[in-house]
C-alpha cells in the first residue's frame, strides 16, 4: 500500500478544509487558536468522527458472511457502523496525529479520497503538500561511517589574556573531536558556543542525498541548542571534507568547517585529544592546510546580532558597532 508524509502544519490545514467543507465554514475562523483546538477535539470523539468519515467515504457497505439482513434487504446499522470502521479509524488518526504533534502517515488512497472530497464543489481547487513514502533501505555508505573517528576544525578567537584595559581578540582554530556511532548517532566533544568552555553535543548523522552528509546535533542533557553541520562527501574514500554549519549561542552565528579523519600522525587519537583545543593561526601543531583554510575571518564566520526587532533596534546597533570600529 503506497503511503505519504504530510508535515505537521500541512496535516492541519487538511483537517481544517474538511472540516470547513463537511460544516459549510469559511476557512478563516481557524486562525483562532482556541477555535483550532476545539474542532480538533470534536472531531476527535464519536458521532462526529463517525458522521465526517461517512460524509467523505459515502455509506459503501461491506457485508461480512454471517451479516444481518433486514426484512427490506439492507444491512442492519450494527454491521454498517462495522464495515466503516477502518475509515473511520483514518479520520481518528488524523486527528490524534495532530493532537499529539506524531509523523502523518497516510494511505495516499485515503488522501486521494480527502483531497477529493474538499475540491468537489470548489472552483478554485486546494492541493495540500506531501511526500510519498518508499521502502526504506540503510545506506551502505552512511554505515561505512559507523565507529569512526574524526578532528573538526572551525574558525575561533581568544582573547590575549592581558591584564590591561583593552583586550584583544586572537584569531585561529579551534578542534572539536567528533564520533560517528552506530544506528546513526553522533558525539561531539569540544564544540565551544563561547569562548569560555567546550562542550558535548549529541545528536544523528544522516545522508543528504548522495554525496552529502548532514549532522542535526543538540546540547548536553537539556538539549538547548541546536547545531546542524553539512559535509560534502562525495562518492569515494574520504580522509577529508569541508562543509557549513549553523548555530545558536548568544546569537545566532554560521561559519565553515572541515572534517579531518585520524589517520595520520598530525592527529591525535580521539581518546588522547584534547577536546575544544584553540590553536593560533599559525601554531606549531595546527596543520598548514586548516590554518591556510581557515586564514580569512570573514570567509569563514558569521554572526547574526541579537535583540533586534525593530528599525530602531537596528541603528542602535549599527551606531554603537560604528562607534566601537572608531576607538
Amino acid at each position: 500500500m503506497s503511503r505519504v508524509h504530510l508535515h505537521h502544519w500541512d496535516a492541519v490545514e487538511l483537517f481544517c478544509y474538511l472540516v470547513a467543507t463537511y460544516e459549510r465554514l469559511d476557512i478563516g475562523i481557524f486562525k483562532d487558536n482556541e477555535v483550532l483546538v476545539d474542532f480538533v477535539g470534536k472531531y476527535s470523539t464519536d458521532p462526529h468522527v463517525y458522521e465526517l468519515t461517512e460524509a467523505i467515504f459515502g455509506k459503501k457497505q461491506i457485508i461480512a458472511p454471517k451479516a444481518e439482513i433486514d426484512e427490506k434487504g439492507k444491512v442492519k446499522k450494527a454491521n454498517e457502523i462495522k464495515s466503516i470502521s477502518a475509515r473511520r479509524k483514518t479520520v481518528y488518526e488524523l486527528t490524534k496525529m495532530i493532537r499529539f504533534e506524531e509523523p502523518v502517515v497516510l494511505p495516499e488512497k485515503t488522501f486521494k479520497n480527502y483531497l477529493d472530497f474538499i475540491n468537489k464543489e470548489r472552483e478554485e481547487k486546494i492541493n495540500i503538500h506531501k511526500t510519498s513514502l518508499k521502502r526504506w533501505e540503510p545506506s551502505k555508505k552512511m554505515r561505512a561511517f559507523e565507529n569512526t573517528q574524526w578532528a573538526l576544525y572551525y574558525y575561533d578567537e581568544e582573547s590575549d589574556k592581558s591584564d590591561g584595559p583593552d583586550i584583544e581578540m586572537i584569531g585561529g582554530v579551534t578542534r572539536a573531536l567528533l564520533r560517528l556511532k552506530p544506528f546513526g548517532k553522533a558525539e561531539i566533544r569540544g564544540y565551544r558556543t563561547t569562548k569560555k568552555d567546550s562542550e558535548i553535543y549529541n545528536g544523528y548523522y544522516s545522508m543528504y542525498g548522495e554525496k552529502y552528509m548532514l549532522l542535526e546535533m543538540k546540547l548536553g542533557e537539556y538539549r538547548e541548542k541546536d547545531l546542524h553541520i553539512l559535509f560534502y562527501i562525495g562518492t569515494g574514500s574520504l580522509t577529508l571534507a569541508i562543509g557549513q554549519f549553523h548555530n545558536v549561542g548568544a546569537s545566532i552565528y554560521s561559519g565553515t568547517v572541515i572534517l579531518e579523519k585520524f589517520t595520520s600522525k598530525s592527529v591525535p587519537a580521539y581518546e588522547d585529544a584534547d577536546a575544544g583545543t584553540f590553536f593560533p593561526s599559525d601554531h606549531i601543531d595546527l596543520p598548514k592546510h586548516i590554518s591556510e583554510f581557515f586564514r580569512d575571518k570573514r570567509r569563514n564566520i558569521l554572526r547574526v546580532p541579537s535583540n533586534i526587532t525593530s528599525i530602531s533596534d537596528f541603528w542602535l546597533w549599527h551606531t554603537k558597532k560604528n562607534a566601537s570600529k572608531g576607538k
